[in-house]
């Protein structure tokens, strides 16, 4: 099953944290902007806080989590999608509008 993580970005908020439940399983997940670069960081946390995997480029067309060998991490992928086709990264107000974040769970990546 394809779902949509989702994200809430706005012009005055650049860092945020959110409980998210994948695959049965909650996670934490942050989301910091780098103003420098002018991207979004994600970092990927247990229930409790623990981090799974941190510094994450939220860059689209990609399994961001592919690097990530915690076994504690979603069976699944999560993947940015710019929604207008451009395959241009998130701005600082485009989590949750232009560009969503899509969880592939485990099956449907056909493990």
């Amino acid at each position: 099953m394809i779902s949509i993580i989702p994200t809430s970005t706005r012009e005055d908020v650049s860092s945020y944290t959110q409980r998210t439940a994948l695959d049965g399983t909650e996670y934490v997940i942050a989301f910091d902007w780098n103003d420098r670069e002018q991207h979004w960081y994600m970092d990927i946390a247990d229930r409790e806080g623990v981090a799974i995997a941190t510094g994450i480029k939220v860059v689209c067309d990609w399994p961001l989590l592919r690097r990530c060998v915690d076994g504690r991490a979603p069976a699944g992928a999560i993947i940015a999608i710019d929604q207008s086709g451009s395959g241009a990264d998130p701005g600082l107000t485009d989590l949750g509008a232009r560009v969503e974040l899509l969880y592939l769970d485990a099956e449907e990546l056909g493990g």
